[in-house]
């Protein structure tokens, strides 16, 4: 378990996210809804979202490492599943960046999911139990083995 004293503030120069043949596709979209959502020009809920009523942004098939496959199950067990970031297009929601959790709810055959949906449009303020809404804030990052070793 991280503590405050462990964590570590990192210049944003020094993160690095390339797009590759071996890393899921670059989600433009996706990008400038979050600068939107981080500088609190956009509004976001959560809600709990039918996996069939999310399409991935590519066909992309992450290799999911066991460090992975543990954490999401102990989440899920401790009752905080992770939430898929998700915006609206034609009348779907989009997922285009947690493609590892994404796949693992589905082979787990887990069918509503939590799901954090930036610029939430009339798709998803029809949702039974979607949230007020609220911006985000900055992400802080955990480390977790997503390859294979």
């Amino acid at each position: 378990m991280t503590t405050p004293q462990d964590e570590q503030n990192i210049p944003l120069s020094q993160i690095k996210a390339d797009f590759t043949d071996q890393t899921e596709p670059q989600d433009d979209r996706l990008i400038e809804l979050l600068k939107r959502a981080y500088t609190q020009q956009i509004v976001c809920r959560q809600a709990t979202i039918s996996l069939g009523n999310i399409t991935p942004y590519s066909d992309y098939r992450p290799t999911i490492s066991e460090a992975f496959r543990k954490h999401f199950q102990q989440t899920l067990e401790a009752g905080q599943p992770m939430s898929l970031l998700v915006y609206e297009q034609d009348g779907h929601f989009v997922m285009g960046d947690d493609y590892s959790a994404y796949s693992l709810y589905k082979e787990a055959g887990i069918t509503s999911v939590p799901c954090t949906i930036l610029d939430p449009g009339d798709a998803a303020l029809k949702l039974l139990d979607i949230s007020e809404p609220f911006y985000l804030e900055l992400p802080t990052a955990e480390i977790i083995d997503h390859t294979t070793e």
